[in-house]
């Protein structure tokens, strides 16, 4: 009776349907601190200078002090350096290593490379000295002479103002049309990364090719040799 049950059930199975279903391989999804282990080696590995111009933000202080801390590169953030020690001293943490630039005492410097970068638009010297009073436009400017890698900003900024700078200045890729952005989403079990949701949320059937939407991190083989899911 038992063979026969299975011989009735197996009978209108589609065998290929089912074997190609069970060789597919299974999603790995990596959880947040994964993805942080993993970020951070990368980070101390490349050993980038990257500039803060939020210097004066409790989180920005709290964020610099913790990757000091984890020997990461230490970072540089263009505020007074008073200012800065006041802020640290009240959210307890240290500022040994890090470098701290005085944007009063350097913005003189960036003034011609700003009026170069934007004499298409007539920008002076005088309105060069006023736009670099920004932090970030600053710290904009420090990353097209190559005097930091990167720079990371929008605690207190908006995203159009983070990135304003970066497209009058360093300005995109020759060819490139469309600028994107993305968010990583930690979620309780893994981490989603969503573009475009700032700078271009409706895009066009022109700019969607160029643009990449809703991807989602896979572990490296590193991680899943660690055994996380």
């Amino acid at each position: 009776m038992f063979n026969t049950t299975l011989d009735f059930i197996a009978r209108p199975t589609d065998v290929a349907n089912l074997q190609s279903r069970l060789n597919v391989e299974p999603e790995l999804r990596m959880p947040p601190p994964a993805l942080r282990h993993q970020l951070a080696n990368r980070a101390r590995l490349a050993n980038k200078r990257i500039v803060l111009p939020e210097g004066e933000e409790p989180r920005t202080i709290v964020a610099a002090s913790i990757c000091q801390q984890r020997g990461l590169r230490a970072v540089v953030s263009p505020r007074q350096p008073e200012e800065i020690a006041r802020v640290a001293r009240l959210q307890g943490v240290k500022l040994d290593g890090i470098e701290i630039l005085d944007p009063v005492a350097v913005r003189e410097r960036y003034v011609p490379a700003l009026v170069e970068a934007r004499k298409a638009k007539g920008l002076t010297a005088d309105e060069a000295r006023e736009c670099l009073e920004d932090t970030v436009m600053l710290g904009t400017v420090m990353l097209h002479l190559n005097e930091v890698d990167g720079l990371v900003s929008g605690a207190v900024h908006s995203s159009a103002n983070t990135i304003r700078p970066a497209l009058q200045i360093i300005k995109t890729r020759p060819g490139a049309k469309v600028v994107s952005s993305v968010f990583f989403m930690r979620l309780p079990e893994q981490v989603l990364v969503y573009g475009d949701c700032a700078v271009n949320p409706i895009p066009t059937p022109r700019a969607w090719p160029t643009s990449r939407f809703r991807a989602r991190i896979r572990p490296s083989a590193s991680a899943s040799r660690r055994g996380w899911p």
